[in-house]
């Protein structure tokens, strides 16, 4: 904070000094606030090339869906959640958290409901609860259900949710393509690929 200082003789500020270095004060708070949020917007960023970088990596579904749980709680701060995944026969189960600690009790039915017909948020009547269809391919395959943010994090804030919007975009594309490479392995699907895109000079052999 900018502290009015005095002249040499000792006399205050005139009033028009005064107001400069008030302009001055204001002006400095904005940039400050400027500055972190867009420092804090760089590491939402970040925290979302680092989910992306691991959910690619995943060797498999359940190895995806542990990575989603990795960053429902230490980078989006979640504490009480549920997340449900849709069978072949049009049912639905809850697949995580394991710990029973951060589990819902008793989940929101209707919200999970709404959330399954949805590609977006759906909310009750306030931030939190709140449930994140998991989306593949335009349709919701799961969703991720959350009651309760950590002490430190409060409410759900706008890159919170920017980043949960990002990981329920991403996690059923993950583990689909952890499963289909863990089944075929990654190799074997080469040559299915390979041939898919049109050559531009003629075939060499090697």
């Amino acid at each position: 904070m900018i502290v009015m200082e005095r002249d040499e003789g000792g006399a205050p500020l005139s009033p028009s000094a005064e107001a400069v270095l008030a302009a001055v004060q204001r002006s400095t708070d904005a940039l400050r606030d400027e500055m972190e949020a867009l420092i804090e917007e760089q590491n939402v960023l970040a925290h979302m090339f680092v989910a992306s970088d691991r959910l690619a990596r995943a060797r498999s579904p359940r190895e995806a869906l542990d990575v989603a749980v990795e960053v429902l709680h230490n980078l989006a701060g979640v504490h009480r959640y549920a997340v449900w995944l849709r069978d072949g026969d049009g049912g639905v189960r809850v697949v995580a958290p394991v710990d029973p600690r951060f589990r819902i009790t008793a989940s929101d039915d209707a919200l999970v409901a709404a959330a399954l017909e949805a590609t977006t948020p759906v909310r009750g009547d306030a931030e939190v609860p709140v449930a994140f269809p998991l989306v593949l391919e335009g349709t919701a395959v799961g969703v991720i259900e959350i009651r309760e943010m950590v002490p430190q994090v409060g409410v759900l804030g706008r890159l919170q949710e920017d980043l949960l919007i990002f990981l329920s975009e991403r996690l059923a594309p993950a583990m689909v393509l952890a499963g289909l490479s863990a089944r075929h392995g990654v190799g074997a699907s080469w040559p299915t690929i390979s041939g898919t895109i049109d050559a531009i000079e003629a075939r060499r052999e090697s």
